[in-house]
């Protein structure tokens, strides 16, 4: 493959790459996090357990979904990330409320799949991306593709969480409504899973974006290990973590931290 062929590949990933952390990042559910979880049902202790069952999903799934891009390629493991943002969102905007105990049954395996694509996010998106401008001999471009993603990823931040807060409002959706011209009784209940929704097709979006990476076709499948040598450096890894003190105390400093703000912040 000439040149110009690795360059065509290489943009083609990093517009991937900045769409992908735009859709999978910018939640329109962020403004209201804690109070939508208490609005559809749940109590305080209850959204605290879906806290630590999320955090301790990433910890755990992170260091194994370093093997699984070893094994699987960058590609596949961000369509499969992507996967699971779209069944975590499924699952959050379709669940049945009637029933408390499956309700939070429910909400605690869409943390669990939250998690899980969290975890599997991590560095496969850059990875694939650097390689692919290392190929092309555009490495040196690296430092601006990440001030380029960062920028739109706070961009669209920023709108995701003004559009998420005013969609949850009933009051001001009503309004919007009545501006043209519908007469529509907009209670807390229609607005409920607004924000989710708009989140859904976010994910089916980055679903589809992520299907068009193209991985580098000078990585050599034979570099890549085998599923006992991936797993076992797994192993390692989290038996270090669990014999470094400092090590255990930082990431459970930092989930702890996490639920905290995720708690009291919104």
């Amino acid at each position: 493959m000439n040149r110009s062929d690795l360059q065509t590949i290489a943009k083609n990933n990093v517009r991937r790459f900045v769409v992908f952390r735009v859709l999978f990042n910018a939640r329109f559910y962020y403004p209201v996090f804690a109070v939508i979880f208490l609005d559809f049902g749940l109590s305080l202790d209850q959204f605290a357990m879906l806290n630590v069952i999320w955090a301790a999903t990433i910890i755990l799934a992170e260091i194994p979904s370093g093997a699984l891009s070893d094994l699987l390629g960058r590609k596949k493991l961000l369509v499969f990330t992507s996967s699971l943002m779209v069944l975590e969102m499924a699952v959050w905007a379709f669940v049945p409320r009637g029933n408390p105990t499956m309700l939070f049954l429910l909400l605690a395996f869409n943390r669990l799949l939250s998690g899980l694509g969290e975890a599997s996010a991590s560095g496969s998106d850059e990875a694939l991306v650097y390689e692919s401008l290392e190929h092309a001999g555009l490495k040196d471009d690296w430092s601006r593709v990440l001030e380029m993603v960062s920028k739109w990823r706070s961009v669209a931040f920023m709108i995701a969480m003004v559009v998420g807060g005013l969609v949850y409002d009933p009051g001001l959706v009503g309004k919007v409504f009545s501006f043209f011209g519908f007469h529509a009784d907009i209670s807390k209940e229609t607005t409920l899973r607004l924000p989710i929704y708009l989140t859904l097709i976010s994910s089916i979006l980055c679903w589809l974006n992520c299907i068009g990476f193209i991985e580098s076709p000078q990585a050599p499948a034979e570099e890549r290990p085998s599923v006992f040598a991936a797993f076992r450096q797994t192993f390692r890894a989290g038996l270090w973590i669990l014999k470094t003190p400092f090590a255990l105390v930082v990431i459970l400093a930092g989930a702890f931290a996490d639920s905290i703000i995720r708690m009291f912040i919104t």
